[in-house]
């Protein structure tokens, strides 16, 4: 129902025309679909000329004409959508309608991933026996594509490095072969054969002619992008424990690099031990207290249990030796989620610099594997020193490891975890930690002159202390920086590449080493699958089923706090991950808040996994947003937010300063996917929905607003500074929502059910819904305001699932392999808007999915 509406046509979706208790209701868009109705938004996309995309002085892509270098657009934003598999080489006969399609829906840049894989017939013919061939006809297919795609406005970002299966025959060593492949990428950082394998690679894609085109990809400005490596790094390799297991071989060769190194830097054996500070320390007081009578279930010891059941029990004399108790803890009805039940005593503080030891007892009823961390006690509930896993059997074993403390920490714990997605019983005795322990001994032999100083694990039998730590990890950097100018001295010189480079992500590489390149990316999922047993198990996994809406600390302000002024930003890897029931929040989150921070482009990952695009019916996995019906109409709502650029730009910033030597410090406190962040830096997440946020790098870091950081927001509302986002959490989950109000768009997002939302001369009701929840937009296609005359289009959205579609529980976070099938299925979202005109004035139609009238809707007054 609508009310007192301008003089205009408004069009709506089929998904929110609007009955109260509807049921779910069929709605499919067609994969084929092309047609310009008023729901398409490819009058963005222009065809793609001689214009280039570059950077500007101010560090956001502009575009400018190759022959005056004058910029012809002050701006070009990207929403692009990742193709992978086989869908990024579609058949000769389909390319056309995919690529007029994408335009449709308002992306303009396509990430070509994983089609360097050897399980479909992607770009490289492993037939050949190796991993040097280039199929021809694959090759053919993604030039045919890319011609497609350059007729409708679609740029193109070229991954050269991302699950290619490099092979012994591809005169590598034998070992290699037993390599995982994801590993085998490291291999380029340090072994200069898979770097020149790299290299041909990349030669091999950019320097043919596209006989389509007539230009090769290195020359063509369709090929905008190219991404030399995806979310790996020699140091995030180390921080995943990666090198401490690489076959003896290329550990040797790795070795002999950092021999090197150090022979550069030091005279001596001696020199390098006292440079190192090699410790043994002895052993101080335990500052845990012992199981008590009643514990965990009362202080000093707690067992947490996130999900499932357990109980602990503690038993006197049943300990390894006579007079020790132990601590068992039973899984009564194990979890989802391995680190579900924990086992922690909070209280303990720490000095950075200290060496503590903890020790421990353990066994289990049958084998199985644990992990033992030293961590905060509170959020952001990280790593305090000593991250380890260990593998428990049914006979008593004495754990010890010594720690270097990276950072003063007022309040941390042992916690063990890693055993409740199974039904196990586990025992502990004698947990103790304490001041003191050996770090760093050099062996005996040891000679630089025989460059036979050992790697420096990253779970080594003897903790390296933290000055060899920071030489080790200097070392790695620079195997970074040379890896990554030798790619792009590859790409300039040799390929003749003229577009934009860009090296992986954040998350993976330090700051410092990525913004030497032309842009900084990151990556973001909410609620990314967990698998319970082997990865990728089509049955046992779980989503969890809540909305980002709900937490300050998500996926988005996570990637907005990895930025670098001064240089284009990405995501080019964003998914709300299916089948969460709130996943169609994801385009239209990203999208607004993204323009606030004034980021370059964020990629959905991904369109759809391989050819079956012709049944577009429903979603079969985590990922495919080709035919989850309402994350692809929000991205219509996306391209206004975010490309035509509805939403101002944050009018503060907070910068902070991040110089090389700074970053190797904080890297000694961090781990695995998260190398590069200003949360590093005391930057907390709420800033993000407020100000601009951002790093500087290099020596003399520029720009910078803030020393220090500035204390955390204790609030559960967060509005922009433009005024034109609201982000609101409940006092209890699933009470959140998000507000968009802005000159041409007006949008709600969460959990709104039978409240009024005045937004300017706007006023949105939503009824109820089952869950609710939804999301409704109202956005301008013609005109400038919500005034005679003016077009506009609303888009609702509410529960989407396929049709038989089988919840496996009642949690709704995993179906298994029970997807359902044709029709998706999606709720009718009932509601009222108030515009500022009589609605004699006004006429309304339903639309089909192409976007079609159907029929007339009637308006009161």
């Amino acid at each position: 129902m609508m009310k007192n509406i301008f003089n205009s046509a408004i069009v709506l979706l089929a998904s929110s025309v609007v009955i109260v208790n509807a049921e779910m209701i069929p709605f499919v868009l067609p994969w084929d679909d092309t047609n310009r109705t008023v729901v398409s938004v490819a009058e963005m996309n222009p065809p793609i000329g001689n214009e280039r995309v570059k950077v500007s002085p101010s560090g956001h892509l502009v575009l400018t004409k190759e022959a005056e270098g004058q910029e012809t657009d002050p701006r070009i934003r990207f929403i692009g959508m990742n193709m992978t598999f086989e869908s990024g080489l579609p058949p000769r006969e389909m390319a056309p309608k995919v690529a007029g399609r994408l335009a449709k829906f308002g992306i303009n840049g396509v990430r070509f991933h994983h089609v360097d894989n050897n399980w479909c017939n992607a770009l490289i013919d492993y037939k050949q026996g190796d991993s040097r061939h280039i199929n021809k006809q694959r090759l053919d297919d993604l030039h045919y594509f890319i011609s497609q795609l350059k007729t409708n406005g679609v740029y193109v970002d070229m991954n050269l490095l991302v699950s290619r299966q490099f092979k012994s025959s591809d005169s590598l060593p034998p070992e290699v072969d037993d390599v995982e492949w994801k590993v085998q990428h490291i291999l380029g950082f340090f072994n200069d054969t898979a770097l020149e394998l790299q290299k041909e690679y990349a030669t091999g894609i950019l320097t043919p002619v596209n006989p389509y085109t007539g230009l090769p990809m290195a020359k063509d400005p369709v090929v905008a992008f190219a991404e030399i490596i995806n979310e790996n790094g020699i140091i995030q390799a180390w921080m995943s424990g990666y090198l401490d297991h690489l076959p003896d071989v290329f550990k040797r060769q790795l070795q002999a690099r950092w021999n090197e190194w150090l022979a550069e830097r030091y005279d001596s054996v001696d020199e390098l031990r006292t440079a190192w500070n090699s410790k043994k320390e002895p052993f101080g007081e335990n500052t845990l207290k012992p199981f008590g009578k009643n514990a965990p279930e009362n202080a000093p010891w707690r067992l947490e249990v996130h999900s499932g059941k357990a109980k602990a029990t503690v038993l006197d004399n049943d300990g390894p030796a006579e007079g020790i108790s132990a601590l068992r803890i039973d899984i009564v009805e194990p979890s989802d989620t391995s680190w579900h039940v924990q086992l922690n005593q909070p209280g303990d503080k720490q000095t950075q610099g200290q060496v503590r030891t903890l020790s421990f007892w353990a066994k289990a009823d049958h084998a199985l594997g644990m992990t033992i961390r030293v961590m905060q006690s509170q959020d952001p509930w990280g790593d305090a020193g000593l991250n380890r896993s260990v593998s428990l059997s049914n006979e008593w074993k004495h754990f010890s490891f010594s720690y270097l403390v990276p950072a003063d920490e007022k309040d941390i714990r042992p916690n063990f975890n890693g055993f409740a997605d199974q039904k196990c019983s586990v025992w502990f005795a004698d947990i103790q930690l304490m001041n003191g322990g050996s770090l760093g001994n050099i062996p005996d032999n040891a000679s630089l002159k025989k460059g036979n100083i050992p790697n420096i694990d990253w779970q080594g039998d003897v903790p390296a202390t933290w000055e060899a730590r920071k030489d080790w990890l200097d070392f790695l950097v620079e195997l970074e920086n040379r890896y990554y100018r030798l790619m792009c001295s590859h790409l300039r010189e040799t390929c003749g590449y003229e577009g934009l480079i860009f090296g992986t992500i954040l998350a993976n590489s330090p700051a410092n080493v990525q913004a030497k390149m032309d842009i900084v990316d990151s990556h973001g999922y909410w609620q990314h699958p967990q698998f319970l047993g082997a990865a990728w198990n089509s049955e046992n996994w779980t989503v969890d089923n809540i909305p980002m809406t709900d937490t300050f600390n998500n996926t988005f302000t996570s990637c907005a706090l990895q930025r670098v002024t001064g240089k284009p930003f990405f995501c080019t890897e964003y998914q709300h991950p299916s089948p969460n029931s709130y996943s169609s929040e994801g385009p239209l989150l990203i999208a607004a808040y993204a323009a606030l921070q004034d980021w370059d482009g964020f990629w959905l990952f991904d369109y759809g996994t391989g050819n079956g695009l012709v049944d577009m019916g429903a979603f079969r996995d985590f990922f495919s947003t080709a035919p989850h019906t309402t994350k692809m109409a929000n991205l219509i709502l996306a391209s206004h937010l975010f490309r035509r650029e509805d939403v101002a730009t944050a009018q503060k910033q907070i910068v902070m300063g991040l110089t090389p030597e700074k970053e190797l410090e904080k890297l000694l406190g961090t781990g695995p996917w998260s190398i590069a962040t200003a949360r590093h830096l005391g930057l907390t997440p709420e800033y993000a929905l407020k100000h601009r946020v951002a790093m500087s790098v290099g020596e003399d870091p520029k720009r910078i607003t803030h020393k220090t950081a500035p204390e955390s927001i204790k609030t559960s509302e967060m509005d922009s500074d433009t005024g034109e986002l609201k982000w609101q959490l409940g006092k209890e989950s699933k009470q959140s929502f998000v507000q968009v109000d802005t000159a041409k768009t007006k949008a709600l997002i969460g959990f709104t059910d039978n409240r009024e939302f005045v937004l300017g001369n706007v006023v949105i009701r939503p009824g109820n819904t089952e869950l609710g929840w939804s999301t409704i937009g109202i956005t301008l296609v013609k005109g400038e305001a919500f005034k005679a005359p003016s077009k506009a289009l609303i888009i609702a959205t509410g529960r989407t699932e396929n049709t038989d579609m089988q919840w496996k529980n009642e949690k709704h976070d995993s179906v298994g392999t029970h997807w359902g099938h044709s029709p998706v299925l999606t709720e009718p979202v009932p509601f009222e808007i108030t515009l500022p005109e009589n609605h004699a004035k006004v006429k309304c139609y339903a639309l089909d999915p192409l976007g079609n009238r159907i029929k007339e809707i009637p308006l009161v007054s």
